[in-house]
This record gives C-alpha cells, sequence and structure tokens, in this order.
C-alpha cells in the first residue's frame, strides 16, 4: 500500500520544494522593494530637517526600522508549509484531467489503514498511475520561478542602491543617534582655544566634531571675563567639515567656549592686549655752526625740516610700555631707538642728508609689534628769499591829510629774517626808508608803523606809495632781499567831499568825472603790474619781454585815452562855454605863453604831462626796463591825480555857488531860466495847492537836513584839529580811542549824507513825474 503511493508522495514533494522557492522569491521581491521605498523617503524627509541632532536620529532610526521590519515580516510569511492535500489541489488545479484522483488519493492516505474502504487500494493506485505520468515542470513552470527570481533581485538591488546612496545619512543618522544619547562620549575639538589678540584687530575661532559627523550647528557662547551673560553666536560650515566664526575689531577681553548639541566645550579666555603706539614724538634740531642758528625744539612734532647736515634727535613717547624700537626709513635702513627705564619713552638720532620718510615699529615685551602705520616726513629746507607782505592795510585807501595810518607788516624766511624795512614815497618822489624793529634770529616776525600824514605836508590830489622789504640772514652768501606788493594812499579833502555829497544832494546830480576816475584806476594798475615784473625780475633773474611789453601796450592805450580827454578838456562841459580864456601876457591872443611864476597848471595842462610821462615809461617798458618805468608810471599817476582833485574842487565851488542862488548859472542861460519859470507857472495852474503846499514842505525838510549835517561836519573838523595840536599831551591809547570815536561819527555823517541824497533825488523825481502828468492835459 506504502509503495503504490510512492509515486505520490514523490510528486507532491517536488511541487513543495518548487512552491517554497517561488513564496520566497516573490515575498523577498516585495519585501525589498518596499523596504527601498521606505529608505528612500526616510533619507528625503531627514535631508529636509534642521540640523538638530535628535530629530535627525528619531527620523533615521524609524525608517531603518520600519524597513528591517517590512522585509523580516515578508520573509517570515514564507515560513508556513503547505499540507499535501494544499499541493494536491493545486496539482489539480494546474493537471485538468485528473478529475480529483490525486486528492482522493491524499485523503485516503490520511486514513487509518483499518478503516479504508475496499476500494481504497485501486483508487491510490490509479491515482500513483497518473502522478507517476505527470512533470512537476507543469505544475510549477520554470518561466515563473526565472521570472520571480528577476524580481527578487530587481528589488533587492533598488534596496541595495538606496542603502548605497543613503550611506553618509546612515552614518549621520548613527552619529546623530549617538550625540543625542551619549553626548559625554564625543569630543569638541576648538582652536585657537586660549589667545592673545590686539586691540582693533580680528580673530577666528574653529571648531570640529571628533569621530562624529551629526549634522549640527556649534554655538559659541562668550561673555565677559568673571561673567556670566553668555551670548551665543551661531558657527559656519566649513568645506573641511569643521565650523568657523570671525570675530572683528575686538576691543576688550572675554571667555568663550563652543556648544554643539549636547556636547561643550571646555572654557577659553581671550586677552585683547594693544601693542606700544606712538603716542607723540617731539624733535631737537642742532643746526650746522655755518648757519648761526640756536638750537631748536618741536613739542608733538613728527615731520623732520631742516637745512642739510643738521642733527636731529627724536624722543619717542608711547601709549604703552616699549621693549623695543626702531625707525624704519624709507631706504630699508633703520636706527636703534633706545627706551628708558619705564619703557614710555624711546631715543633716537639722524643727520639730514636729504629728502625721505620714516616709521617707527615697536614691540612690547611679549613680542606685541606696531608695524609703525604712521609715515612721517624727512624734508631738506632750501635757503628761500623772505616771504613779506603787508597785513594792514592791503589795499589801496583813499584818505584826509590829518588821518593817521597804520601800517602792519609780516615777514618769514627759513633761516631767519635779518631786517625789515617799510619803503615809501611822496607824490612818486625819492623813496624813503623807515627801518622796522624786530627780534633778532626770527624765522617769522611782525612789526608796525604808523603814518602822521599832517607831518608828511601832503594836500588833496598828493599820494603815498609805499611798500615793505625784508632781507634774510646770510649763509655764506648775499642776503637775499624781497618786497611786497605795492599800495598807495590817496589824499582827499574831506570837508570839499562833504560839500561835494551836500550839493549833488541839492543839485541832484554828480559833480564826478567818471572817465578820469577810470584813468586813475588803470594808472595804479600799470603801476602794480610793472612793480610785480621788477620784483620777480629780482628774485628770479628771468624777466618775460612778452608780459613786459604788454603792460608798455597797456600804458600806451592809457596815453591815447589821456591824451583824449586832455583835448576834451579844452572845450569840455566843465568849463563854462560861454567864457574864454583871455590870452596870456607875453604871447599873442590864443597862443599860450609862458605861465607866471606862483601859477598853478590847469587840468588840461596836468592832463598833458601825465600823457608825456606815460609815453617815457611806455617807451622804457618797450626795452625791458621795469625799475626805470616806474618813475615816469608814478609821476603821470601823479598829474592825474592833481587834475582828478582841482576838477573836484571846482565843480563843488561852482554847485555851491549854484545851490546859494537857488539856480545853477554856469549851466543854464537866461532862456533856459525862463522856460523853467513859464513851465512852473503853467503847472501852478493844474496842480492842486495841498499838492505844491506838501512839496514846499519837502524841500523845507530837506534843506533843513542838509544844513545840520553841515553843521555836525563843521563840528567833526574843529574836533579833529583840536586833537591834531593836542596830540603830545595824550597817551597813545587815548588818541586811538578819539581817533576811533572820530571815524564812527565820521562814518555814520557820511550815512546820513548818503540817505538825505537819496531822499532828494526821490523826491525829484516824483515832482517830475507829477509834473509830466499836469502837463499831459494842457498839451490836450
Amino acid at each position: 500500500m506504502e509503495q503504490a503511493y510512492q509515486p505520490i508522495a514523490d510528486l507532491l514533494r517536488h511541487v513543495r520544494v518548487r512552491r517554497r522557492r517561488l513564496v520566497r522569491l516573490r515575498a523577498l521581491g516585495k519585501g525589498a522593494l518596499a523596504a527601498a521605498a521606505i529608505v528612500s523617503a526616510t533619507l528625503l524627509v531627514s535631508r529636509a530637517l534642521p540640523p538638530v541632532p535628535l530629530s535627525v536620529a528619531l527620523v533615521g532610526v524609524s525608517g531603518l526600522l520600519l524597513a528591517a521590519g517590512v522585509l523580516a515580516r515578508a520573509l517570515l510569511r514564507t515560513r508556513v508549509v503547505p499540507t499535501d492535500r494544499t499541493l494536491a489541489l493545486l496539482v489539480e488545479e494546474r493537471i485538468g484531467t485528473l478529475e480529483e484522483r490525486l486528492v482522493s488519493a491524499v485523503d485516503i492516505a490520511d486514513v487509518a489503514p483499518a478503516e479504508r474502504s475496499a476500494f481504497a487500494g485501486a483508487m491510490i493506485a490509479d491515482a500513483a498511475r497518473a502522478a507517476d505520468a505527470i512533470a512537476v515542470e507543469r505544475v510549477i513552470e520554470p518561466a515563473v520561478l526565472r521570472r520571480a527570481g528577476f524580481q527578487a533581485a530587481a528589488s533587492v538591488a533598488a534596496l541595495a542602491a538606496a542603502l548605497y546612496l543613503g550611506r553618509h545619512s546612515v552614518t549621520r543618522t548613527y552619529d546623530a543617534t549617538t550625540l543625542a544619547l551619549f553626548p559625554a562620549a564625543v569630543g569638541l575639538d576648538v582652536t585657537p582655544g586660549d589667545a592673545r589678540v590686539e586691540a582693533g584687530h580680528g580673530l577666528e575661532i574653529h571648531a570640529r566634531l571628533v569621530g562624529n559627523a551629526a549634522p549640527v550647528v556649534p554655538q559659541l557662547l562668550r561673555a565677559a571675563v568673571g561673567g556670566d551673560d553668555w551670548q551665543a553666536m551661531e558657527m559656519e560650515a566649513t568645506p573641511d567639515g569643521r565650523f568657523a566664526l570671525a570675530l572683528s575689531a575686538l576691543t576688550s577681553s572675554f571667555q568663550y567656549r563652543v556648544v554643539a548639541g549636547g556636547a561643550s566645550s571646555g572654557t577659553f579666555t581671550v586677552s585683547v592686549v594693544r601693542a606700544p603706539r606712538v603716542a607723540s614724538i617731539d624733535v631737537d634740531y642742532t643746526y650746522p655752526a655755518a648757519f648761526g642758528l640756536a638750537p631748536r625744539s618741536e613739542r608733538d612734532g613728527g615731520d623732520i625740516y631742516g637745512p642739510p647736515g643738521t642733527t636731529v634727535k627724536v624722543r619717542i613717547h608711547t601709549d604703552a610700555p616699549a621693549a623695543t624700537g626702531q625707525m624704519l626709513l624709507a631706504d630699508r635702513t633703520s636706527i636703534a631707538l633706545a627706551a628708558e627705564s619705564d619703557g614710555r619713552v624711546l631715543n633716537g638720532a639722524l643727520t639730514i642728508t636729504g629728502d625721505g620718510s620714516y616709521r617707527v615699529a615697536l614691540a612690547d615685551a611679549l613680542g606685541l609689534a606696531s608695524p609703525g602705520d604712521t609715515e612721517y616726513f624727512i624734508r631738506t629746507m632750501d635757503d628761500r628769499p623772505p616771504d613779506v607782505h603787508v597785513v594792514r592795510p592791503a589795499s589801496d585807501r583813499r584818505v584826509t591829510s590829518l588821518e593817521e595810518v597804520a601800517i602792519d607788516a609780516e615777514a618769514a624766511d627759513d633761516f631767519g629774517v635779518a631786517s625789515l624795512e617799510l619803503v615809501y614815497a611822496l607824490r612818486g618822489g625819492k623813496e624813503q626808508v623807515v627801518p622796522l624793529q624786530i627780534p633778532p634770529q626770527q624765522t617769522t616776525v611782525n612789526a608796525s608803523h604808523m603814518f602822521y600824514l599832517e607831518d608828511l605836508d601832503v594836500r588833496p590830489g598828493d599820494f603815498i606809495s609805499y611798500y615793505v622789504r625784508a632781507r634774510d640772514i646770510p649763509r655764506g652768501r648775499r642776503a637775499v632781499e624781497a618786497r611786497s606788493d605795492i599800495f598807495f594812499l590817496e589824499i582827499k579833502n574831506f570837508e570839499e567831499e562833504f560839500t561835494l555829497m551836500q550839493s549833488q544832494a541839492v543839485m541832484g546830480g554828480g559833480a564826478s568825472n567818471p572817465q578820469l576816475d577810470e584813468l586813475v584806476n588803470a594808472q595804479k594798475e600799470v603801476i602794480v603790474a610793472t612793480w610785480k615784473l621788477d620784483r620777480r625780475n629780482q628774485a628770479t633773474r628771468a624777466q618775460s619781454a612778452q608780459d613786459v611789453r604788454a603792460v608798455a601796450n597797456a600804458e600806451s592805450e592809457l596815453k591815447t585815452r589821456v591824451e583824449r580827454l586832455a583835448t576834451s578838456l579844452r572845450t569840455s562841459v566843465m568849463r563854462d562855454p560861454r567864457a574864454r580864456l583871455p590870452p596870456r601876457r607875453g604871447g599873442p591872443s590864443g597862443a599860450p605863453a609862458a605861465r607866471p611864476a606862483g601859477e598853478k597848471p590847469t587840468e588840461e595842462e596836468l592832463m598833458t604831462a601825465a600823457a608825456t610821462a606815460m609815453k617815457t615809461a611806455a617807451a622804457l617798458l618797450n626795452a625791458v626796463k621795469t625799475a626805470a618805468a616806474i618813475a615816469p608810471e608814478m609821476e603821470a599817476l601823479n598829474r592825474l591825480l592833481e587834475a582828478q582833485s582841482d576838477i573836484r574842487k571846482r565843480d563843488v565851488q561852482r554847485q555851491l555857488a549854484g545851490a546859494g542862488s537857488g539856480s545853477n548859472r554856469n549851466t543854464q542861460d537866461l532862456s533856459s531860466l525862463f522856460d523853467r519859470e513859464l513851465a512852473r507857472d503853467q503847472q501852478t495852474n493844474y496842480e492842486n495847492s495841498s499838492s505844491a503846499q506838501t512839496r514846499e514842505e519837502q524841500e523845507a525838510s530837506a534843506a533843513d537836513k542838509i544844513r545840520e549835517l553841515a553843521q555836525r561836519q563843521d563840528e567833526l573838523l574843529k574836533r579833529q584839529q583840536d586833537l591834531a595840536s593836542r596830540r603830545q599831551q595824550l597817551t597813545a591809547e587815548d588818541v586811538k580811542r578819539e581817533l576811533e570815536k572820530l571815524t564812527r561819527e565820521q562814518n555814520d555823517l557820511r550815512q546820513r549824507a548818503e540817505d538825505v541824497a537819496q531822499e532828494i533825488a526821490r523826491q525829484q523825481e516824483a515832482n517830475q513825474n507829477q509834473q509830466s502828468e499836469s502837463q499831459g492835459p494842457q498839451g490836450q
């Protein structure tokens, strides 16, 4: 019986083996594929997480455990062993011609022999014959096994690839788990640890986890030395796997430690120290004996200026004790500095041989050094000419003959000023030299001189030219002289000027000659230009003929203008056109004769003399003789100023005469006066009584103001004369105080006179407008 069942048992055993292989391959494929998906998802999630070790550890461990669980569950399910009946049913299902004979044979085999029916043997034998004819490949085809094997291999490969690609994440997960669960086992390497840093410089701190690559951002905790107020700053990752934090411009010491997850480093101290630096430099100069200059000291300087051969001792003060120091020269040489006992003062010496520079490098006892950021200059000083100029008044001025003019001068020289002199000339005449008192052996000097004009016997129309010259101390050669610019003091008669202003206010017009004023100013400009060219020639010994001839052309053009004005003066409106000059005695009628002794020349004669002097000056300038041309230029200016003064004086007298009689007889004839009276009579027919009364009141008020100003001017002149007579009895301070007071009153009086003139001009304009309006209806 058992022998008859053997073919059935062999068939079922082979089917069981092939079925177990197929089930395991399919389970492995599904489990590996699911595990690969879980691993990939875990990698993506862990990459998106912040670098917190605990989070990374939880996600990584959870993913790995889940993947392992899915794979294990799939493999464990393959351990279920199917029964013979299950396998017989599988064979019956795959082989459709058995008609359950194989299942019935399996069922009969499970029944005890005693309980089997009489047909049991025949049924088993029949099933055995059928089973013996069945090949196991027909039940489970080899292609199905191969397909399942390929699928399992692919799933396993996917899982392996996911694990390979995520090997770093797996390592990070492991390190993060270790750091989160066992922080004491993770070490932190921090550099530089304790450090000394120069104030104002920076420090870069590095940290790394020893044997651990957990995704963590370390923090640097910083607090003052001895304090507990810790401030956190995140460190940045570097390409080499470390973390760094740069601290810049440190000014005070502090303590710090690094914290990474649960791991912490020790506490370190950073001491902020200051390298010694230069606080100030004192320089002592010892000049060569040939210069005759006393030694000089300069405090809180640094730059060195002196003639070649000068010995210079430098005394360098530092802000902190210095152990060593050097003067680093521009030619790459150095001079050692000797430190005093306290280390805060270092001394050195050098001799000036040429231009250069130096820096001061210092170092303390611990080696902290400052390279010398500030560069100081070394300059050799050549013996240049003195620099001299007038400080006050540094411009031309118009003054009265009773004024006092203070001249302030200043001169400077690189090695000392030997003399300072004020040079002046009256009316372009011989130069007068006034030595000014200055201290000896000084490089910069100041001096003053007071001009007492009443002692110089000047009159309106005169002028005083002045300049300042200085000589330096000779150094094995002749002394060099330098001159300042030239300036002019024009003498005016203030009483006539005020009267002219008063008469202008009454007559509503000006009495000056603008053409002559322009000529005077132009001639002064020519003199100044010639003076500067001559001064440049004396200083540099190089004269520019082109510049000198340009001034000569300007003088020639000015001469032509003067001649034209002199010609116009013979028949100009400045004279009464009805007057005729009588012939001078000793000559024919209309021809000029010899001028009697003591008779003053006329304006046109003065202008002609000025033109003659200009011609001489232009010829000398064309010959490039600047020094010789100054004298005729001065003479021309003197003649122009005399003519200007005479014209102004005559205009004042004419206008005063016109103002006193109520009309201007020099500029109006009888017909014009008659026309004016007729126009006034006609006007009164059309103006009301109130307007006429108002105009009369305005004229009366203006006249009262003018009389008041004239009285004040007379009083002011008397006070000036009184002060001049009492000058010797007063102190210099009293004289200065009185002069300042008179000047203030004079300026106030001038301003009030100008205001009155403007007011009268406005009234006259208003009256003319009113007359025009009233004459309009009459013409109609």
